[in-house]
């Protein structure tokens, strides 16, 4: 039985423009929730979460309010039909997550904005 573990990433812009985090450790397990805490990241941010080496698509998304989310893989019949009333959670193996903040990452002025992302796998 695996119990779930997190791993929470520090997601910061600057006014230089968006950037790339890393959590600092690989995880394995499924991806089973995503945690978003809005502090003073722009509502116009853009937010994508892939896993580094296989770079699977976690989630893409537009800064909303704080929230959580619980993304899901298409699943495909043995002849690669997409089945969309049936979804799978997303895999990750000894791997780390990646997040990317873009446009609209800034206050201006040089201030560094931030908000964190705690993945919940197991």
């Amino acid at each position: 039985m695996s119990y779930p573990r997190k791993e929470t990433i520090t997601l910061t812009g600057s006014s230089s423009g968006g950037v790339n985090s890393f959590s600092a450790n690989p995880i394995t397990g499924r991806i089973r929730d995503l945690l978003y805490v809005k502090d003073t990241l722009s509502t116009g941010s853009s937010i994508t979460v892939t896993t580094e080496d296989t770079s699977q698509d976690v989630l893409a998304i537009a800064v909303p309010a704080s929230i959580s989310f619980a993304p899901r893989l298409v699943t495909h019949t043995q002849a690669g039909v997409s089945l969309s009333d049936l979804e799978d959670t997303i895999s990750a193996v000894n791997e780390r997550i990646k997040v990317v903040v873009t446009a609209g990452s800034t206050l201006g002025g040089g201030s560094d904005t931030t908000g964190t992302l705690t993945v919940i796998y197991g």
